[in-house]
């Protein structure tokens, strides 16, 4: 395949593989509502507002695995399995880009695979009951439990699940703003994990920062977008050296950036863009010239 299109794909991925796992929890949303509106009909009332009972206390302490039950069935693990399958096919296409930029086939090492099975492990443990439970079923129960015993009126509480729930026009719900975060990060860090591993083993020292421009692209992305550095220069940023106008950290930085991870984490948070490795006769001049004044390069 030609490099070009080896990169459309890779890039066409990383939205659409994480948008796909998105989309397919977003439809849990209205299924959750209904139980948890079903749930709160029942809760003893007087003139519209929930009262602290006994009753009531002990209605909403199975709320956590009623949730469990909505969200964690077959067709969710099918789901996740396919979603997690994808960064093997990403892979591949870095496979294939490694080999188009080398000119030669490109040795698969156990390294290699290890690195992409511990991101997809990793991937499923954010995705778990436990992770759900602190981003989803904690904010419900702590406002059904406020709601029973401040004397919430019904509607007044059905209001604020709902926002928790299914969000608004501007925000979207707990459970959608986790699975989407966790979902287009993990993918995209471990599509830069595994091209670093291989573009480390087979000493490269120059890369691109490749991607397109989006709506929501950061300043970091943007003055470096399409450009050419030396891997020491990458390695700068990561500690806050030559990071420009955007300042350190930067909007949306990683908190957990440093001269080693900004490879895998690049301008932040949801951060589309790639830093992919490049072969010495494709990098302009001036960067090379650049790299040897700053003694980088031998001469």
């Amino acid at each position: 395949m030609p490099i070009d299109d080896i990169l459309d794909d890779k890039n066409e991925r990383m939205d659409s593989v994480p948008k796909a796992f998105s989309n397919s929890v977003s439809k849990l949303e209205p299924v959750i509502m209904k139980d948890i509106e079903d749930l709160v009909s029942q809760l003893e009332m007087v003139d519209g507002n929930l009262i602290p009972s006994e009753k009531n206390m002990v209605l909403i302490q199975n709320i956590e695995q009623r949730i469990k039950n909505i969200v964690f069935t077959e067709q969710y693990e099918k789901d996740l399995t396919k979603f997690v399958g994808e960064f093997k096919k990403q892979a591949g296409l870095n496979n294939e880009y490694f080999q188009a930029i080398l000119d030669k086939d490109l040795e698969l090492k156990p390294m290699y695979e290890s690195v992409l099975k511990s991101s997809q492990k990793n991937t499923i443990s954010l995705l778990n009951e436990d992770a759900f439970t602190q981003k989803l079923i904690q904010p419900i129960q702590q406002t059904l439990e406020s709601s029973i015993t401040n004397n919430v009126s019904f509607t007044d509480t059905l209001n604020n699940l709902r926002y928790i729930i299914e969000g608004d026009e501007e925000v979207d719900g707990a459970l959608l703003a986790h699975v989407k975060r966790v979902a287009y990060d993990s993918f995209a860090v471990s599509d830069r994990s595994y091209t670093n591993v291989i573009s480390q083993d087979l000493g490269l020292e120059f890369y691109r920062y490749s991607g397109g421009e989006i709506e929501t692209t950061r300043c970091f992305c943007e003055e470096r977008r399409g450009k050419y550095f030396h891997k020491k220069e990458i390695e700068g940023w990561g500690e806050g050296k030559n990071v420009g106008a955007c300042g350190f950290p930067w909007q949306g930085m990683n908190q957990n950036t440093d001269k080693a991870t900004i490879f895998y984490y690049a301008g932040g948070y949801n951060c589309k863009h790639q830093i992919l490795p490049v072969s010495k006769k494709s990098v302009p001049k001036d960067v090379i010239d650049r790299a040897k004044s700053k003694g980088y390069v031998k001469a």
